[in-house]
């Protein structure tokens, strides 16, 4: 049971580095590989079809990897918490995002020290101009000391769900 949550882990830890380097998610790399395969297949059986699906699959990819790069107008902010902390205290904590225009598919994530537990992870389907998205999560210390937050990021991507950015 705990090999496989580890390889899990593992393989979650490599297709966020991948995404992190290339800008594309696990749908997006699909893509670019059945875009591949069809030119691929279309050179070699000589496919006028193959080649329009090729070039379309590109397109929408280019498409939306340009729209992911449009850097977001979002403003974030944590609650104040207690710098230090007991073994077995729980400490709530709060962040608000707050968007200077209207975003959609956006991730809030908070970077949490492990132990304190997992990261807490707050999906938004869409977000109007000035409103503001909060979300509370508790913290248990398993071992008493000085832990320190962060960062908090967003994460955002194309309608599609292709390309994610952070």
């Amino acid at each position: 049971m705990q090999l496989v949550e580890a390889q899990q882990k593992l393989g979650r830890r490599v297709m966020e580095r991948i995404t992190d380097v290339t800008g594309f998610t696990s749908s997006g790399l699909i893509l670019l590989a059945v875009t591949v395969g069809a030119w691929a297949l279309g050179y070699y059986v000589g496919g006028r079809p193959l080649y329009l699906m090729a070039y379309g699959g590109a397109g929408v990819l280019v498409a939306s990897w340009l729209y992911g790069r449009r850097a977001p107008d979002l403003t974030g902010e944590r609650s104040e918490v207690q710098a230090r902390v007991r073994e077995g205290q729980s400490v709530t904590v709060e962040v608000s995002l707050t968007a200077g225009r209207r975003m959609a598919n956006l991730i809030l994530e908070e970077q949490v020290p492990a132990m304190l537990g997992d990261n807490a992870r707050l999906p938004i389907a869409t977000l109007e101009a000035g409103e503001s998205a909060d979300h509370q999560y508790a913290l248990v210390a398993w071992r008493r000391g000085s832990y320190e937050l962060g960062p908090l990021v967003a994460r955002w991507g194309d309608p599609f769900g292709l390309t994610e950015r952070s």
